[in-house]
Protein backbone atom coordinates (compact mmCIF):
# COMPACT_ATOMS: atom_id res chain seq x y z
CA UNK A 1 0.00 0.00 0.00
CA UNK A 2 1.21 3.28 -0.45
CA UNK A 3 1.14 5.90 2.50
CA UNK A 4 -0.07 8.48 0.44
CA UNK A 5 -3.38 5.92 -0.34
CA UNK A 6 -3.60 5.76 3.68
CA UNK A 7 -2.63 9.54 4.27
CA UNK A 8 -5.67 10.46 2.34
CA UNK A 9 -8.17 7.37 3.21
CA UNK A 10 -7.80 8.52 7.04
CA UNK A 11 -7.95 12.28 6.36
CA UNK A 12 -4.00 12.94 7.15
CA UNK A 13 -3.98 9.55 9.71
CA UNK A 14 -6.72 11.11 12.05
CA UNK A 15 -8.29 7.90 11.23
CA UNK A 16 -5.95 5.66 12.70
CA UNK A 17 -6.22 8.04 16.22
CA UNK A 18 -8.26 5.37 18.26
CA UNK A 19 -12.11 6.37 19.03
CA UNK A 20 -14.67 7.39 16.79
CA UNK A 21 -12.67 7.65 13.38
CA UNK A 22 -15.41 8.75 10.97
CA UNK A 23 -16.01 12.06 13.65
CA UNK A 24 -12.53 12.37 13.47
CA UNK A 25 -12.92 12.86 9.83
CA UNK A 26 -15.79 15.07 10.17
CA UNK A 27 -14.39 17.38 12.70
CA UNK A 28 -11.11 17.57 10.09
CA UNK A 29 -13.05 18.49 7.43
CA UNK A 30 -15.28 20.68 8.84
CA UNK A 31 -12.83 22.41 10.60
CA UNK A 32 -10.91 23.06 6.35
CA UNK A 33 -14.34 23.72 5.49
CA UNK A 34 -14.38 26.68 8.04
CA UNK A 35 -10.87 28.08 7.25
CA UNK A 36 -12.38 28.00 3.40
CA UNK A 37 -15.63 29.76 4.38
CA UNK A 38 -13.40 32.64 6.34
CA UNK A 39 -9.90 32.53 3.78
CA UNK A 40 -11.77 32.18 0.48
CA UNK A 41 -12.95 35.74 -1.55
CA UNK A 42 -16.89 35.65 -1.44
CA UNK A 43 -17.39 35.08 -4.78
CA UNK A 44 -15.12 31.96 -4.65
CA UNK A 45 -16.36 30.49 -1.22
CA UNK A 46 -18.92 28.07 -3.10
CA UNK A 47 -16.31 26.87 -5.75
CA UNK A 48 -14.30 25.45 -3.06
CA UNK A 49 -16.90 24.18 -1.03
CA UNK A 50 -17.98 22.12 -4.60
CA UNK A 51 -14.40 21.40 -5.55
CA UNK A 52 -13.62 19.91 -1.61
CA UNK A 53 -16.71 17.56 -2.35
CA UNK A 54 -15.78 16.61 -6.10
CA UNK A 55 -11.57 16.01 -4.68
CA UNK A 56 -12.78 14.06 -1.53
CA UNK A 57 -15.01 11.74 -3.40
CA UNK A 58 -12.50 11.05 -6.51
CA UNK A 59 -9.58 10.46 -4.15
CA UNK A 60 -11.88 8.10 -2.11
CA UNK A 61 -12.48 6.26 -4.39
CA UNK A 62 -8.97 6.01 -5.93
CA UNK A 63 -7.22 5.20 -1.96
CA UNK A 64 -10.16 3.27 -0.14
CA UNK A 65 -9.53 -0.16 -2.71
CA UNK A 66 -5.14 -0.06 -1.67
CA UNK A 67 -6.08 0.82 1.98
CA UNK A 68 -8.78 -2.03 2.11
CA UNK A 69 -6.69 -4.71 0.53
CA UNK A 70 -4.22 -3.99 3.01
CA UNK A 71 -6.20 -3.80 6.31
CA UNK A 72 -8.03 -7.56 4.64
CA UNK A 73 -4.63 -8.64 4.36
CA UNK A 74 -3.31 -7.88 8.19
CA UNK A 75 -4.89 -9.08 11.34
CA UNK A 76 -5.93 -5.59 11.87
CA UNK A 77 -7.92 -4.36 15.16
CA UNK A 78 -10.25 -1.80 13.11
CA UNK A 79 -13.57 -2.65 13.54
CA UNK A 80 -15.85 -2.67 10.31
CA UNK A 81 -19.31 -2.37 9.43
CA UNK A 82 -21.64 -4.40 6.75
CA UNK A 83 -20.41 -2.59 3.73
CA UNK A 84 -17.10 -3.59 4.95
CA UNK A 85 -15.99 0.32 6.23
CA UNK A 86 -13.29 0.22 8.25
CA UNK A 87 -13.64 2.35 11.07
CA UNK A 88 -9.91 4.17 10.25
CA UNK A 89 -11.16 4.62 6.85
CA UNK A 90 -12.88 8.33 6.78
CA UNK A 91 -12.73 10.37 3.96
CA UNK A 92 -16.02 9.40 2.90
CA UNK A 93 -17.15 11.53 6.31
CA UNK A 94 -14.91 14.09 5.19
CA UNK A 95 -17.11 13.86 1.66
CA UNK A 96 -20.38 13.83 3.45
CA UNK A 97 -19.99 16.90 5.91
CA UNK A 98 -18.75 18.96 2.58
CA UNK A 99 -22.10 18.20 1.00
CA UNK A 100 -24.07 19.25 4.51
CA UNK A 101 -22.36 22.32 4.63
CA UNK A 102 -22.97 23.03 0.71
CA UNK A 103 -25.91 25.43 1.83
CA UNK A 104 -24.01 27.69 4.63
CA UNK A 105 -21.71 28.37 1.15
CA UNK A 106 -24.73 29.26 -0.85
CA UNK A 107 -27.06 30.91 1.64
CA UNK A 108 -23.81 32.45 3.76
CA UNK A 109 -26.13 33.16 6.83
CA UNK A 110 -25.24 35.69 9.33
CA UNK A 111 -25.45 32.91 12.04
CA UNK A 112 -22.87 30.89 9.76
CA UNK A 113 -21.55 28.93 13.12
CA UNK A 114 -24.74 27.72 14.35
CA UNK A 115 -25.40 26.20 10.91
CA UNK A 116 -21.90 24.55 10.33
CA UNK A 117 -22.81 22.98 14.03
CA UNK A 118 -26.41 22.04 13.41
CA UNK A 119 -25.02 20.76 9.75
CA UNK A 120 -21.85 18.80 11.33
CA UNK A 121 -24.88 17.10 13.94
CA UNK A 122 -26.90 16.72 11.35
CA UNK A 123 -24.85 15.18 9.09
CA UNK A 124 -23.12 12.66 12.47
CA UNK A 125 -26.43 11.70 13.33
CA UNK A 126 -27.45 10.32 9.84
CA UNK A 127 -24.37 8.65 9.26
CA UNK A 128 -24.81 6.91 12.28
CA UNK A 129 -28.10 6.12 12.57
CA UNK A 130 -28.91 5.54 8.63
CA UNK A 131 -32.09 6.78 8.55
CA UNK A 132 -34.78 6.71 5.65
CA UNK A 133 -33.26 3.94 3.28
CA UNK A 134 -29.17 5.01 3.84
CA UNK A 135 -29.24 1.24 5.55
CA UNK A 136 -31.12 -0.65 3.08
CA UNK A 137 -29.14 0.70 0.19
CA UNK A 138 -25.91 0.10 2.12
CA UNK A 139 -26.82 -3.98 2.71
CA UNK A 140 -28.46 -4.38 -1.00
CA UNK A 141 -25.43 -2.92 -2.38
CA UNK A 142 -22.43 -4.03 -0.61
CA UNK A 143 -23.71 -7.68 -1.27
CA UNK A 144 -23.88 -6.88 -5.25
CA UNK A 145 -19.85 -7.64 -6.03
CA UNK A 146 -16.54 -8.45 -4.05
CA UNK A 147 -14.98 -6.19 -6.09
CA UNK A 148 -12.50 -3.22 -3.76
CA UNK A 149 -13.72 -0.92 -6.30
CA UNK A 150 -17.23 -1.40 -5.47
CA UNK A 151 -16.56 -1.56 -2.09
CA UNK A 152 -14.88 1.44 -2.37
CA UNK A 153 -18.16 3.33 -4.40
CA UNK A 154 -20.39 1.99 -1.27
CA UNK A 155 -18.24 3.51 1.58
CA UNK A 156 -18.32 6.18 -0.12
CA UNK A 157 -22.00 6.69 -1.57
CA UNK A 158 -23.35 6.07 1.93
CA UNK A 159 -21.79 9.20 3.51
CA UNK A 160 -22.83 11.28 0.00
CA UNK A 161 -26.42 10.38 0.90
CA UNK A 162 -26.41 11.26 4.71
CA UNK A 163 -24.25 14.49 3.63
CA UNK A 164 -27.54 15.17 1.12
CA UNK A 165 -29.81 14.44 3.92
CA UNK A 166 -27.92 16.56 6.49
CA UNK A 167 -27.37 19.38 4.05
CA UNK A 168 -31.26 18.77 3.00
CA UNK A 169 -32.56 19.64 6.24
CA UNK A 170 -30.00 22.76 6.89
CA UNK A 171 -30.91 24.55 4.14
CA UNK A 172 -34.22 24.07 5.44
CA UNK A 173 -33.37 24.94 8.77
CA UNK A 174 -31.72 28.25 8.18
CA UNK A 175 -34.27 29.34 5.21
CA UNK A 176 -36.84 28.70 8.39
CA UNK A 177 -34.80 30.59 10.88
CA UNK A 178 -34.51 33.29 8.10
CA UNK A 179 -38.46 33.59 7.94
CA UNK A 180 -38.75 33.57 11.62
CA UNK A 181 -36.27 36.69 11.84
CA UNK A 182 -38.63 38.48 9.09
CA UNK A 183 -41.87 37.41 9.68
CA UNK A 184 -42.21 37.08 13.65
CA UNK A 185 -39.60 38.70 15.53
CA UNK A 186 -39.06 41.87 13.81
CA UNK A 187 -42.61 42.42 13.56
Amino acid sequence: MRKIDLFISTMFGSGLIPGPGGTYGSIMQLAIMILVYHLAPLELRLHWCVFAICFTFLFGLLSIPNVIEELQNKSVEDKKSSSGDFNSINIDEAHGISISVLPIFIIQPEYWFISIMLSFTLFRFFDIVKPLGIAIFEKKMSGKKNDLGWKALIIMLDDTIAGIYAGIVTFGGILGYQWLLIHVINN
